[in-house]
């Protein structure tokens, strides 16, 4: 089975997600979903 190439965001969508948690308190996990993201991806 041929793996999925990774996904590669920009500076600007890392920028924004870091943002999110520092300023409204948000969990990284609930910001990760609304993101499309996980957690540690």
């Amino acid at each position: 089975m041929a793996k999925k190439p990774r996904r590669q965001f920009t500076d600007e969508q890392k920028s924004e997600a870091v943002k999110i948690v520092e300023q409204l308190g948000k969990p990284i996990s609930q910001v990760a979903r609304e993101m499309g993201l996980t957690e540690n991806g």
